[in-house]
């Protein structure tokens, strides 16, 4: 669930940027600041919400993962809050929600859907072939989402995950299964990891220019360590096994 997690983030950023920066509608405390006043100022357009859309389309890939009736009443009420107070803190208008909502419950409905179909067809191309692809996503990501800080966030991720899941595909193989106490610490060592990583590069990399080519440096190393080393490192600690059944 992990691996596809991190496609459908990035598949969900990129819609929704991408949308930002086509429609480039803005938001209603910019489009009327006499009337209407922002409870909490947010930077970029309004259509599609990027909180209703990107959340919608993690959390309900994940509620279409466990396929339980909690699932699915734990997004609803998740997702109907946040929407509201999207609208009560005016950022956004009713069609903003509505366009976050279409594109990440498609998403995730999509890529849940089809996924059998997605990882046949990825599994199938040599690994210099899934290599070249993922940096010329990320490239392709870089130029048409260059307007938008999000968009080098998401070209560092898309570089740095993609090429790292490879890595541990081949060489790790990692594997959930495990103790409690193994899980626990898999996953808090995991956390303080991420975050010593990124505070320590964004510490390195302040006031360096360009900002954008740091960033997507900044961001795709830590991809690329969380995602591609460290399942190895916990193997190698027996916090982890590989996984049998991959």
């Amino acid at each position: 669930m992990g691996r596809w997690l991190l496609v459908v983030l990035v598949a969900s950023i990129f819609a929704i940027v991408g949308g930002k920066e086509l429609f480039g509608r803005p938001r209603p405390y910019v489009f009327d600041a006499v009337q209407i006043v922002s409870l909490a100022p947010a930077s970029g357009n309004g259509f599609p919400s990027g909180h209703v859309g990107g959340s919608l389309a993690i959390w309900g890939f994940v509620a279409l993962w466990f396929h339980r009736r909690w699932s699915y009443v734990l997004l609803a009420v998740y997702i109907v809050g946040m929407a509201w107070s999207r609208l009560y803190t005016g950022n956004h208008y009713l069609q903003d929600l509505l366009g976050g909502v279409l594109i990440g419950g498609g998403l995730a409905y999509a890529i849940y859907t089809y996924r059998p179909l997605i990882s046949g067809g990825w599994n199938r191309l040599h690994i210099v072939t899934q290599s070249l692809l993922i940096v010329a996503a990320a490239i392709t990501v870089a130029t048409l989402l260059r307007g938008d800080e999000d968009g080098w966030t998401l070209a560092g991720i898309t570089l740095g995950g993609g090429l790292g899941l490879l890595f541990e595909a081949r060489y790790a193989d990692f594997g959930v299964s495990g103790r409690w106490v193994q899980r626990g610490l898999r996953y808090i060592i995991g956390i303080v990891a991420t975050l010593v990583v990124f505070y320590v590069l964004d510490a390195i990399f302040e006031g360096l220019r360009p900002a954008a080519l740091w960033r997507v440096l900044r961001y795709g190393v830590v991809s690329a360590l969380i995602l591609g080393l460290y399942p190895i490192v916990m193997i190698h600690t027996n916090l982890a096994s590989r996984d049998p059944t991959s």
